[in-house]
């Protein structure tokens, strides 16, 4: 009998453990794109000069790789490892954004265009159970014809089966 319980309660609980971790680990993405996100329109509206102190047109901060470059499922406990020279490039700097303990996803940023026409897309890709099967968080920015203020959209998700997004 209690043989019967025991196996019961792993029936349900390993399961449940399993969608719990995957929650946690979708929360990251989440955060952390609206961090990036956050950090692309705040550099957007100050003011930036080039070497000779003219001003720059607006726009958001360059374009920038998946960082870290290895793939996550590689790295102890199927985690990224990355170290404070993955983030150090001008654009994280910029973006005010780095990672460097464990996390679960990669980052990219992607910006085109100057004043009215600046755009943004910042991904954040996982393989939460490492069986190559990925999901991508995204949240693209646009510059508010009416306002000229920078606006951006809430992290979406943009693939992947549902045992990768929770």
């Amino acid at each position: 009998m209690v043989v019967v319980i025991i196996g019961l309660l792993a029936v349900v609980a390993v399961p449940a453990l399993g969608r719990y971790l995957r929650r946690a680990r979708t929360s990251e993405a989440l955060q952390s794109v609206e961090r990036i996100s956050a950090g692309a329109r705040a550099y957007y509206e100050a003011t930036h000069s080039d070497v000779n102190a003219r001003p720059l047109a607006r726009q958001f901060p360059a374009t920038v790789a998946v960082t870290p470059t290895g793939a996550c499922c590689d790295g102890p406990a199927d985690r990224c490892t990355s170290t404070t020279i993955d983030w150090s490039t001008n654009t994280w700097r910029a973006l005010k954004f780095d990672m460097t303990q464990g996390h679960s996803y990669q980052y990219q940023f992607t910006s085109a265009g100057v004043d009215g026409a600046a755009t943004f897309t910042i991904d954040a890709v996982g393989n939460l159970d490492c069986d190559a099967v990925t999901a991508t968080y995204r949240s693209t920015g646009s510059v508010d014809a009416n306002s000229l203020r920078p606006i951006a959209t809430r992290p979406f998700v943009v693939g992947g089966p549902a045992n990768e997004i929770e």
